[in-house]
């Protein structure tokens, strides 16, 4: 008799056992995980112990913290500074450049016309480029049919 409450216990040890290391091993492969996702906002994990512990929650409540000016702050707390930032610039209206300042604008529509204005110089200059070349063209084959004969 006794040796089957032996045999009884060894084998409840080893379940007990391979139950630990299951644990163990989900414990760390979610740890891991809980890693990786805090990775990409440059977060890192606190209060998370390494092996399970058998009282939940801990003393230091687990948590992503994200590193903000120097000092790491939850990532919630982020995350609702973050949206009351957005919210902020979203209610901000953005101002056109003539709103601005209207000189600015005076100023843009001068510039305009100095590149209008230059803009048919230059398609000028360059027509007149072209002509001349021909003609220089023109030229050079008179020359050279004068000095043939």
């Amino acid at each position: 008799m006794l040796g089957l409450d032996a045999y009884k216990i060894a084998i409840e040890k080893a379940a007990v056992q391979d139950e630990i290391a299951r644990l163990r091993a989900r414990w760390t492969s979610l740890r891991n995980q809980t890693a990786r996702i805090a990775r990409p906002a440059s977060g890192i994990i606190n209060g998370v112990p390494p092996e399970p512990i058998a009282a939940w929650p801990p003393e230091i409540a687990p948590q992503i913290m994200v590193s903000r000016t120097a000092v790491w702050i939850p990532l919630q707390t982020h995350l609702v500074e973050l949206g009351n930032r957005l919210s902020r610039l979203q209610a901000e209206p953005i101002p056109s450049a003539g709103e601005v300042d209207p000189k600015a604008n005076v100023e843009l529509n001068q510039l305009e016309s100095q590149l209008g204005e230059r803009d048919a110089t230059m398609t000028a200059l360059v027509g007149q480029v072209e002509s001349d070349r021909s003609e220089s063209m023109a030229l050079e084959a008179r020359i050279k049919a004068l000095a043939g004969c």
